[in-house]
This record gives C-alpha cells, structure tokens and sequence, in this order.
C-alpha cells in the first residue's frame, strides 16, 4: 500500500472526534512550505520548545471569600485585605459589608508571585532574616 493509499484510507478514521491524517515526509514538507508565517511562526515556537500551555478554565466559583483567596496564596487574610488597599487586588462587595474577590485575579496574583519568588529563598530574599533579628533590633 502507497503513502496516498494509506491516507486515502485512513482521512474517515476519528481519533477521538479528531481526523487522522499519515502524511509522506516530502508531503510534510510540501505543506510546511505552503504554510501561512502565522503557521510558520508557531512551527518555530514548538521546535524552540517555547509552547505557551493552554490556560485551563478556572475551577470553584468566580468569587471567593476572604479566607479561601488566603489559602490559595499561602497568606493570611489580613494581607488580602492589604492587597485590595494596594490595588493588588479588587474586591466585589456582593452585600452591604461584605466582600469577595475575583478567582481570577487571585490566580493571576499567585501567578505573579511563582514568576518574582521563583528559586529565591523567601527567608533571605530581602537579606539574611538571621542578621536582622541579631542586630540589636
């Protein structure tokens, strides 16, 4: 059986919902050339190993209660509320007196904490703590 034939029977397969496709490499290479620079540009990314993972769908509710934000951050709930009087966070008053924040932006926010924390020691990351606290303070 040629390369044709064997794509020729296999293009009703599904794999999952997805057609399956076997390609010849000249023919690979015939449709690489055809390519769109769009195609082309996300070819290069893939093979320079720079795949931007698909951002999954948050899970849970869109609004979360002051405690739940603290737990996903690894902070107390006083530094939540610290983070809304910076900006850093938006809250939702849902009620009189009563606020939420966005899943959204505490995620991005633990985001942004994993990239600027990222392989440094927390304890040392403003100096050594242990020469702070023996300095006489």
């Amino acid at each position: 059986m040629t390369n044709g034939e064997r794509r020729r029977a296999n293009s009703g397969k599904t794999n999952g919902g997805a057609r399956t496709a076997t390609w010849s490499t000249d023919e690979r290479l015939l449709r690489l050339l055809r390519s769109s620079p769009e195609q082309q540009a996300a070819i290069d990314r893939i093979l320079e190993g720079r795949v931007e993972a698909p951002h999954p769908a948050p899970s849970g509710p869109r609004l979360m209660m002051m405690g739940d934000a603290a737990r996903l951050l690894g902070v107390s709930r006083t530094t939540i509320w610290r983070m809304m009087k910076l900006g850093k966070l938006e809250g939702v008053e849902i009620l009189p007196g009563t606020v939420r924040v966005r899943r959204s932006d505490v995620e991005g926010s633990r985001e942004r904490m994993k990239l600027k924390y990222e392989g440094t020691d927390w304890r040392t990351a403003n100096g050594d703590w242990r020469e702070t606290a023996s300095s006489g303070a």
